[in-house]
Parts: structure tokens; sequence; C-alpha cells
């Protein structure tokens, strides 16, 4: 894992960019692609909400753990010493008393990353905190998760959070919601990439 949050971050950035990237050829396709691989081009741009929410997890995780291990450099240039008693990423598991991976590690949510970095006593908890607390992932998920976890909650939570957005905003289909043009012309996935880029940024400086 790397100790350069600005190598962090230019990852994390380089593989929401791709993923943007591939979602505006998904819309760009001429007419008669789109008519023949329709359905194929709109499944393509729901997995990639599913991913956005994956990468920005493991972000916030990462950033959590270098961040308390230590001696990892910020944007800025700053050196982040350890945290008071870390020496190993188990010493990390044992304090937040959460798992690192798999089931129940919901990174993704600001309260339990920022909670995380709290806990641990990060040195660079402030610029954490604030960077991974400005982001509204809150829509983010709540699309990921009536894709990957229909039922009526998640459909219920869609349909909250696409009435947050504002008009115009498509309650009934995710696809819809996500390629709607928003102030300025970019697509709501485009806005939450620039959202998270913003974020991303803030947490490592």
């Amino acid at each position: 894992m790397s100790q350069d949050l600005l190598k962090q971050y230019r990852r994390f950035d380089y593989r929401i960019s791709q993923l943007l990237d591939q979602f505006d050829h998904s819309l760009a396709s001429d007419g008669s692609l789109q008519r023949s691989h329709g359905v194929i081009l709109r499944a393509a741009r729901l997995f990639f909400v599913v991913r956005l929410v994956s990468l920005w997890s493991e972000f916030c995780r990462n950033l959590v753990v270098t961040s308390a291990l230590g001696r990892a450099r910020t944007i800025n240039g700053t050196i982040i010493p350890a945290a008071p008693g870390i020496t190993s990423v188990h010493d990390i598991s044992t304090r937040v008393k959460a798992p690192l991976s798999g089931p129940g590690a919901n990174w993704h949510w600001p309260a339990v990353s920022v909670g995380a970095a709290n806990s641990l006593g990060v040195a660079n908890y402030t610029q954490l905190s604030l960077g991974i607390g400005g982001a509204d992932i809150a829509p983010v998920i709540a699309v990921r998760n009536f894709i990957a976890h229909p039922g009526a909650l998640s459909n219920a939570e869609f349909k909250s959070q696409a009435k947050k957005m504002g008009a115009g905003i498509s309650a009934q289909d995710p696809d819809d919601l996500v390629t709607t043009r928003i102030a300025g012309g970019a697509s709501v996935f485009e806005g939450w990439v620039s959202d998270l880029r913003t974020a991303a940024k803030n947490a490592c400086s």
C-alpha cells in the first residue's frame, strides 16, 4: 500500500476517470448501436454505478489505513506520524473493531471511515474527515443498492434520494437518473465522479 497520499489520490482519480470515460462512451454510441445493444449499454452504465461505490470504498479504507500506519506524505508534503499504538494492520483492525475488507466493511459510508480515523487517532484527522465527510455519497449508494439489492427498502431509499435531487430527476429507473443532465450539461453520474474526486483530493491534502 502506497505511503504517498498523492499517489493514492492519483490512482483513485485515474480509475474513476476511466469509469467516466466508459460511461460517456455508452451514451455517445450512434443510434444504431443504441437500438441493437441498448440493453447491454444500460447494464454497463448500472455496473459503473456499482463500481464507483466500490472504488470509493477502497480509497477510503486505504487512506485511513495508510494514515494510521504513518510515514505517509500528504499532497501538501506533510509527513504523517503513525497513530498512537499502531504498528501494523492487525492493530488497526483490532482498534476499529471491524473488518478491513469483506462483509461488514462499510468504508464507503463517510461516518464509518471518519469514525475509524477518529478511533485510531490519525494525525491528519481534520483533513481526512473534512474531505471524506464532504462527499455526497448517499444518492450514489442508494442507486447502487437499488441495482445490487432490489427490494422494497432499496426501492424506497432510491425514490427518496431521487426526490431530494430535485425536479427532472427520474425516480422510476436508475439508468434514467444517472444519465439525466444537470446544471452545466453534465450527467448525474459525471457530477458524482466530480464530487468524489474533489472529496478525495481534500482528504489527501
